[in-house]
């Protein structure tokens, strides 16, 4: 067909070129834009379909940036006047803050005056109060000192007399208390040489000699004038009953178990076999189980089943005296154990060789066998120096 031309007019015509060798592959298409004048001439133009997606890419990737940069600039320039405003701002208000301020410092300065003019007023009007108040004080003491000085004086002098009078009676109750210590005390060395007495007189009795202190040789030089000697002192008594006391705690006094002796010390027959033989104790009846007390404090020595003895207890009570207990049912008591006067240490049998219940009593002095009867008949003294020591 014919192009028809007409003024003016721009005529597009797509032209499409296949490849002959490969129509798989993409085709050519091209555009044709023929632009006719007003004179009848006409302009073609030939573009090719990538030259266009191209130029319209460049197109659109310019109008993009131009958008954008313009966004950034215009964004940019609103948010610096924005900062302006906001700088103006906060200085109108920093120039308001600072003029609050000084008006607040001259309140301050305005204040302090005003304080340290009422506290000297203050201090002024308490210091005349408190001189004001000291005159008064001193004025109504002087008053009342003045108006009580009598009774004042009066009371003073009823208590110096009780005084005095407190003091009488205390002194007299003192000499009253001393009277009666010396009452006491005379009566206490009364008691003191009836014991000492008793005690020498007892142990005499038993042999005991009792050591006494050691004079001074006749070859001694002295001499001076005679003065009579004054009776024994209270301590000096004190002392010497102490150590007769001390004395009698070693020494074995009174009967182990009651009952009466079925057989004496020293000679006499055998009781098993009739022939002449030597008792070194005494033999005490008594009932199968009674119980058997030390009659010293002491230490047990022996304490076991000892032949012809039986259960055999033996007690060391120093100063030389022993104690020997035999023909018992058992022993309560161990070697080595301490035992005080009067402690059960066994119970009356009839074990070794024995005829009947009965105990086997002896007192050793230094090793040697000595007549327990008359260590026996001192009995109920032993209890008095008991008694007396506690």
């Amino acid at each position: 067909m014919a192009n028809q031309s007409y003024p003016g007019l721009a005529i597009i015509q797509r032209e499409i070129t296949f490849n002959n060798r490969n129509p798989l592959l993409a085709m050519n298409e091209r555009f044709h834009i023929i632009v006719t004048g007003e004179d009848g001439r006409s302009s073609a133009f030939q573009l090719s379909k990538k030259k266009c997606a191209a130029s319209l890419i460049t197109a659109v990737v310019c109008l993009v940036s131009v958008c954008v940069f313009g966004y950034l600039t215009t964004g940019s320039y609103f948010e610096n006047k924005l900062l302006s405003r906001k700088a103006d701002e906060l200085q109108a208000r920093l120039l308001k803050s600072e003029e609050a301020g000084c008006d607040y410092v001259d309140q301050i300065n305005s204040l302090k005056q005003k304080h340290a003019e009422t506290l000297a007023s203050i201090n002024k009007e308490y210091s005349e109060t408190i001189a004001s108040l000291q005159e008064e004080r001193s004025e109504t003491i002087a008053a009342l000192q003045a108006e009580h000085s009598t009774t004042i004086a009066s009371l003073q002098e009823d208590h110096e007399t009780r005084l005095a009078d407190q003091q009488a009676k205390f002194d007299l109750e003192n000499t009253t208390l001393q009277l009666e210590n010396v009452k006491l005390m005379s009566t206490a060395v009364s008691e003191l040489h009836e014991r000492s007495e008793l005690i020498e007189k007892v142990m005499g009795n038993i042999g005991v000699e009792l050591k006494k202190s050691k004079k001074k040789s006749a070859s001694s030089a002295s001499g001076g004038p005679f003065i009579p000697a004054k009776e024994q002192s209270y301590d000096d008594l004190l002392k010497k009953t102490d150590k007769y006391l001390n004395t009698i705690r070693t020494i074995p006094l009174g009967k182990p178990v009651s009952g009466t002796i079925s057989s004496g010390f020293g000679s006499r027959s055998d009781p098993l076999n009739n022939k002449k033989a030597t008792h070194e104790g005494v033999d005490i009846r008594g009932e199968q189980g009674d119980r058997i007390r030390a009659t010293a404090g002491g230490k047990v020595l022996q304490a076991f089943k000892n032949g012809s003895y039986g259960n055999y207890v033996k007690i060391d009570h120093g100063n030389g005296y022993q104690t020997v207990y035999a023909h018992m049912q058992n022993y309560l008591v161990k070697k080595g154990e301490t035992v005080k006067q009067g402690q059960v240490i066994g119970q009356i049998g009839s074990s070794g060789r024995s005829t009947g219940p009965h105990l086997h009593y002896e007192i050793l002095l230094n090793k040697n066998p000595v007549d327990p009867l008359k260590f026996m008949k001192v009995a109920d003294l032993s209890y008095s120096f008991n008694t007396f020591q506690e």
